[in-house]
């Protein structure tokens, strides 16, 4: 699981597949599957200061369902939640 894990942090971070068409996809549902692969496997423990980034994130939910383009909305805040889910697990 480590080493799946460790991979997955690798081809996520590193730009030289930015050649391969489907690459901003790959992020997007790479990063949520990392992140609760990275949570299951660690079970991090929280800290007071990680609550700011859960209000962060509500804040951002609530911007997101009262936008008008929900479409352009929602893949950054699935983005931006699941990389913060992620940072949260590799702490």
């Amino acid at each position: 699981m480590k080493y799946l894990i460790t991979m997955g942090l690798f081809l996520l971070i590193n730009p030289l597949f930015n050649f391969l068409p489907a690459y901003n996809e790959i992020k997007f549902v790479g990063t949520p599957i990392l992140a609760a692969m990275v949570w299951w496997f660690y079970r991090p423990k929280l800290v007071w200061t990680d609550g700011f980034l859960f209000v962060f994130m509500l804040f951002m939910a609530l911007s997101a369902s009262k936008a008008s383009a929900l479409s352009m909305v929602w893949q950054p805040f699935f983005t931006w939640s699941s990389t913060i889910l992620l940072a949260i697990g590799l702490r």
